[in-house]
């Protein structure tokens, strides 16, 4: 696997040439792009002599298409140390190096290894930066706690080598099983409306759907991403937003599909709708609620390929509901979370196919949407 290494200007730069150095050992292909700043740190020559590896600098920068040769040669690219002020260039579509143009011209999802100091990565500048990069698919590796290059102890330092060696390992295999297959993610929340002013939705965030699409289209899976309400788009080659239950149904029963991940929260219920806005005449408003179509029923019933159900349940019968939605809707798996991870960006996952538990995984929801699809890889 070719791999694209992006260093910019930070102490923690020399992790990145023992980064190099693993993945020439277990046999990927390195190319290495380094910032002015990563200069003042580390030589081209070390990731040559150490890594066998192509170094480019900001002198070929305008040698030729270099950037989108650069994107077109990488399977993966990944920056590290990722520093604040790379991420914030990224995130505000500023090229104006040959890391940040190369990454304005790769295709897929990027992965960052952040680098900096405690009070740096928890500026509320930062968070936005980095919500902006989740949000439009790219990757951001969890920080390490401990000595900084300040003397002080805190959050921020880059992971070690072999920790972001392992994630690239990751993704390899999970190519090997999923490029080139057809993936359909729903994610988000439906919503009915009350009148043409107000409606009922749901309390879902879409980020496992948005994690379950970054990963599979960092695995070159051909995603097809099915967005409910008002969440961002996710990282896809073919995107559609939908509102209402039957809007969402309609357009999955035309659709083909290897697997279909039904991460949306879908409304069981909908008001008889009013025309035009219903008025404030008194202190109480009674709904009339009715039963919704059930759209992963009829996705089962006409199954096309391998369907993922999930199911928000009670943690005391989170197994018990879950293998009765797959048994009943006839899925293939289910992913379970309790209901306490409605909105968080941490949460708590049980994997349960026919014949039972499959895994249990708990951490941020990029890192538990890789574990989903690496499990799925190797049943």
């Amino acid at each position: 696997m070719r791999v694209l290494i992006g260093v910019s200007g930070s102490i923690a730069a020399f992790k990145s040439l023992i980064l190099a150095r693993l993945l020439y050992k277990e046999g990927h292909e390195v190319g290495v792009v380094l910032t002015r700043g990563a200069l003042n740190f580390i030589t081209p020559l070390s990731f040559q002599e150490l890594a066998g590896a192509r170094v480019l600098t900001d002198d070929d920068f305008f040698k030729g298409n270099t950037h989108i040769d650069l994107a077109r040669w990488a399977d993966v690219m990944v920056v590290a140390p990722a520093t604040y002020n790379v991420i914030g260039k990224v995130a505000s579509g500023i090229a104006d190096d040959l890391l940040t143009a190369t990454a304005a011209a790769f295709p897929h999802p990027i992965v960052f290894a952040p680098a900096m100091h405690t009070e740096m990565w928890h500026n509320r500048i930062l968070r936005r930066n980095l919500d902006i990069l989740r949000g439009v698919g790219h990757v951001i590796l969890p920080v390490g706690e401990g000595p900084l290059a300040s003397g002080d102890v805190g959050e921020g330092r880059m992971l070690e080598p072999e920790e972001i060696a392992h994630y690239i390992s990751r993704l390899e295999r999970l190519m090997e099983f999923w490029a080139g297959k057809r993936v359909v993610i729903t994610y988000g929340g439906t919503y009915e409306p009350i009148d043409d002013v107000r409606v009922i939705t749901n309390r879902s965030s879409g980020r496992m759907g948005l994690a379950l699409a970054s990963w599979l289209s960092m695995a070159r899976a051909h995603v097809v991403a099915v967005a409910c309400g008002g969440v961002p788009t996710a990282p896809s080659a073919e995107f559609h937003r939908v509102g209402r239950v039957l809007e969402l149904r309609n357009l999955l029963l035309d659709m083909d599909y290897d697997y279909l991940f039904m991460a949306a929260a879908v409304s069981d219920y909908a008001p008889d709708y009013r025309p035009g806005k219903i008025k404030k005449s008194s202190d109480v408003l009674t709904l009339h609620l009715k039963r919704t179509v059930d759209v992963l029923s009829e996705l089962g019933r006409n199954k096309k390929g391998t369907l993922v159900g999930f199911a928000l349940e009670e943690r005391d019968r989170l197994e018990e509901e879950a293998m009765r939605k797959l048994r009943e809707k006839n899925l293939d798996y289910v992913v379970a979370n309790p209901i306490d991870a409605i909105g968080s960006e941490r949460t708590e996952v049980f994997l349960f196919g026919r014949e039972g538990l499959l895994g249990r995984y708990s951490g941020n929801k990029w890192q538990v949407a890789s574990e989903i699809v690496m499990r799925l890889a190797s049943v």
